[in-house]
């Protein structure tokens, strides 16, 4: 794995450094990512816990590929 890789933050966890969900939304979050296999971002924005504006600039920041996806 590349340094780059290693350095890079997981959406999640920027998320909550950034005061936008809390530890419980992420967990819950994850728990139906686990479930229906779909994107993390796909189901923050269904659940409306961020806008798509914000998750996207974040994605662009940590070096994540933006979905597409409309819910």
């Amino acid at each position: 794995m590349s340094d780059q890789n290693q350095n890079r933050k997981r959406l999640g966890d920027v998320l909550i450094e950034k005061g936008l969900i809390t530890e419980s939304q992420l967990e819950m979050v994850i728990l139906e990512q686990q479930k229906t296999k779909q994107a993390l971002g796909v189901i923050l924005l269904r659940e409306k816990l961020v806008e798509e504006e914000e998750l996207l600039k974040i994605l662009s920041k940590i070096g994540r590929a933006s979905c597409r996806e409309r819910v």
